[in-house]
């Protein structure tokens, strides 16, 4: 009476055991390059699975890293960090380090820089009290290029020299820039009348400070691309006229 080496089992005179260990042990051996090697199916594709299971692990991971990448950094980034705190009740600093020259920002810290804080603060708890407002979409529109970086550039700075006189003189160089329009839904507390609001705002990078928001209000303008250009050609229109008045000769050259 023989008994299989695998699993014990008794076995009669020619019988060949069909446990595991023993099917294993007798399946076809497939010749390579390096030798013999054993091509169990089991185990084949045992280990085929593991690294199938690890490599989408990895691709999982990039493919959320990337996603948190895009949405958290640059000029999307930006947007959708801003459209967070305009309406946050405790988004006040976050607010300012965004709209205002890391310079000045920094020069208001202090009692200054809180009262603002605070201020911005309080409006938005005020509206909290009788709205519900959810950010529902950041989507940007369209690049900015020419007289709508102009003035990106001019805005910014009286923008700034609203807190300090002295950036009305400043000049920024604005690199790229695009307009986004930020969507909200907005529910009445007392009607519960749900509605969308909507605005444009220009995410601008600026030597030296990195993406800024430039979030003005246009007005009747149909978009704030069109506004800023606005802003360029004016102020391209009044530079021209005071180069005009400086360079006319006086009545006494004249004569």
């Amino acid at each position: 009476m023989a008994y299989c080496k695998y699993c014990g089992k008794k076995l009669a005179d020619g019988e060949i055991c069909k446990c595991s260990g023993a099917s294993e042990k007798a399946a076809p051996a497939v010749q390579t390059k390096g030798g013999i090697r054993n091509s169990s199916p089991a185990r084949f594709f045992s280990g085929h699975l593991k690294i199938f299971i690890v490599s989408a692990a990895i691709l999982l991971v990039l493919i959320i890293l990337i996603i948190y990448i895009v949405n958290h950094t640059g000029a999307r980034g930006t947007a959708r960090s801003y459209a967070k705190v305009r309406f946050s009740s405790s988004g006040g600093n976050k607010f300012y380090s965004m709209t205002l020259p890391d310079a000045l920002y920094k020069s208001l810290s202090g009692d200054k820089l809180d009262s603002l804080i605070d201020e911005f603060n309080d409006e938005n708890k005020s509206t909290k009290d009788d709205y519900k407002v959810k950010l529902k979409k950041v989507k940007k529109v369209s690049k900015m290029k020419g007289a709508a970086l102009d003035g990106a550039e001019i805005w910014f700075a009286k923008n700034a020299a609203v807190y300090d006189k002295k950036y009305l003189k400043e000049t920024f160089s604005a690199k790229k820039g695009y307009i986004y329009k930020i969507t909200y839904k907005v529910k009445d507390k007392q009607t519960k009348k749900t509605t969308t609001y909507s605005r444009q705002i220009a995410v601008v990078k600026f030597k030296g400070e990195g993406w800024k928001i430039i979030d003005p209000d246009i007005g009747s303008k149909e978009s704030l691309k069109d506004y800023l250009r606005d802003i360029a050609s004016e102020q391209k229109a009044g530079s021209k006229e005071q180069s005009s008045v400086t360079t006319e000769p006086s009545s006494e050259s004249k004569d």
